[in-house]
């Protein structure tokens, strides 16, 4: 599922995110929080909540009012395909994996993700987890990050069950591929906080 929201702005808007594991429940509740309160009473029939196919968006009708806003698109879980224990890759190379939702992800001022899981072509300590039958480890193509970017996603988080999947040369080597994509991050101990703003 992909969630849309639009924030009305005050003067600037800085957002900190310093827990990517809780990202959509901050967008759902502190979203509401500024979407019915910066807009005024006067301004809640003019929020539309659109429900086409899996994508969810909450709009302001600019025809009925002007709102200087901060656009939001969060989405869950990201696995792109894993070349670990097997490989188990989608058809060419992953290169249409976003083509069907690409318009949606990239109408945003900020879109972000739960990465499921390290960048590392080869390589890396998979983790030790029992019993072995229910053992999940990934491990993405570094250059599958050109997809996310291409897509339109800003950050992603680096916080879950799956970001030491390839122990710390996989933890590395995603924090590394990420900046070479110009991706934002957050989620680790060294990294555990992500800010973005929007500029006049």
């Amino acid at each position: 599922m992909i969630i849309k929201i639009i924030l009305p702005k005050k003067g600037n808007l800085n957002i900190f995110i310093n827990n990517f594991s809780n990202l959509l429940f901050f967008v759902s509740v502190i979203g509401f929080v500024f979407l019915f309160k910066g807009c005024g009473e006067n301004n809640r029939d003019k929020i539309k909540l659109k429900n086409d196919s899996s994508v969810v968006k909450f709009e302001i009708d600019e025809d009925k009012t002007e709102v200087d806003s901060i656009i939001i698109i969060g989405v869950g879980d990201i696995m792109m395909g894993s070349n670990y224990p097997v490989k188990s890759l989608p058809p060419d190379d992953g290169a249409n994996l976003f083509s069907e939702v690409s318009e949606y992800l990239s109408d945003a001022d900020v879109t972000f993700g739960n990465l499921e899981g390290p960048l590392l072509t080869k390589g890396g300590t998979p983790k030790q987890c029992g019993p072995e039958s229910h053992c999940v480890a990934f491990r993405m193509p570094e250059h599958y990050a050109a997809y996310l970017k291409e897509a339109g996603f800003d950050i992603v988080s680096i916080a879950n069950n799956h970001a030491n999947d390839m122990g710390s040369e996989g933890r590395k080597s995603t924090k590394y591929t990420l900046e070479k994509y110009d991706i934002g991050y957050a989620g680790q101990t060294d990294y555990p906080v992500y800010k973005f703003e929007k500029m006049e």
